[in-house]
């Protein structure tokens, strides 16, 4: 949302976030670092493009543009639900 009503960005958020994602590179799966790379683009270049106002924020809204997690949280039900899966069948040896 920073991103989307100010050209400056907010470094020190920028710079936790990439942290976050260099964590996920030794704990999560190469799908779910790959997504949150996209989204740190995108956050990246929605800095660069000019700020929305509300009634364009609205739209984005409603036509779910808004929702730069979606993949990202998706990766990780993905990666969860074979986890789930791998420890269920351990559990049942």
């Amino acid at each position: 949302m920073d991103a989307l009503q100010h050209d400056k960005a907010d470094m020190p958020v920028l710079i936790s976030l990439y942290a976050k994602i260099g964590r996920m590179r030794v704990l999560s799966s190469p799908d779910v670092v790959e997504s949150a790379q996209q989204v740190a683009h995108k956050i990246v270049d929605t800095y660069l493009e000019p700020e929305k106002n509300f009634i364009e924020l609205r739209e984005m809204v409603n036509d779910r543009s808004i929702d730069l997690l979606n993949d990202f949280s998706e990766a990780c039900r993905r990666e969860f639900e074979l986890l789930r899966v791998r420890l269920f069948s351990m559990s049942g040896r």
